[in-house]
């Protein structure tokens, strides 16, 4: 991958509803499951990913679909990290945009503008306020492709958007779209292609990044956020991003969030 690169890269998160970038340490090389399609791009040219327990490759950058176990390091411990949501983007359509040639010239046009991004956001002083907000826009040469869900699945993806710490079941899910918990569960499975309770892990892990430059007492934040208890807020954190959550404190001190 072509790239330019940034000689002091900030540490900065930005969250919306579509698209998550993260750009900073990415900590011990640990065994990773995100619930979105990762783009990796590196500061140093070059990074490993393994795939599942596949051997290690090195490359250029990586895609990475949706609930794909993987590990990734680089030699410097930075990177960058673009998410995309499954729920609203066709992510198949859009793997097939990335084959080939032309597949390898847009992932580095993304990277170069998420560089061209960095440096409009270190000397701004609108900490908090994106320059561009619109991030698909910004990223992509192409509209992303939207996904139409059936609606009665989108009615609870929605409503698990709209409040992640809630705490209800696939039978409280299909009484509130008038099905039986048997034809919930199987045309929630084959619209998103992933069970209820992943999604609903996964959603609740990536609300968790909007609270991480605000550190609080572990057991009121797993609390808060709609684990039990604080043990399992740990294994669910460190199971989807090979962190646990103090490590994840630790490591954002300095990061900018944008949301």
């Amino acid at each position: 991958m072509s790239s330019s690169t940034l000689d002091t890269p900030g540490r900065i998160l930005i969250i919306n509803r579509d698209l998550l970038l993260y750009v900073g340490l990415h900590g011990s090389p640990s065994e990773r499951t995100f619930g979105a399609l990762t783009f990796y791009f590196p500061f140093d040219h070059s990074l490993s990913v393994q795939l599942n327990d596949e051997p290690w490759q090195l490359c250029g950058y990586a895609v990475v679909p949706p609930y794909v176990p993987h590990r990734v390091t680089t030699t410097d411990k930075l990177y960058r990290v673009l998410m995309v949501e499954t729920e609203n983007i066709d992510i198949a359509a859009l793997l097939q945009k990335f084959g080939g040639e032309e597949g390898n010239a847009l992932v580095s046009r993304i990277g170069e503008r998420i560089n061209a991004l960095l440096g409009r956001l270190d000397a701004s002083d609108r900490h908090g306020e994106l320059p561009e907000p619109n991030l698909e826009a910004l990223f992509f040469d192409i509209p992303l492709p939207r996904r139409e869900l059936d609606p009665r699945i989108r009615k609870v993806v929605d409503r698990i958007n709209r409040h992640p710490d809630e705490n209800f079941s696939a039978r409280d899910c299909a009484r509130e779209v008038a099905l039986s918990p048997s034809r919930f569960i199987h045309l929630f499975n084959a619209e998103l292609g992933v069970t209820l309770r992943s999604f609903k892990l996964w959603k609740r892990a990536r609300n968790f990044l909007g609270y991480v430059t605000h550190p609080s007492n572990l057991t009121d934040l797993a609390l808060d956020i709609g684990y039990p208890d604080a043990t399992y807020f740990s294994h669910s954190i460190r199971r989807i991003y090979g962190l646990k959550p103090k490590d994840i404190f630790a490591g954002s001190r300095r990061l900018r969030l944008y949301s």
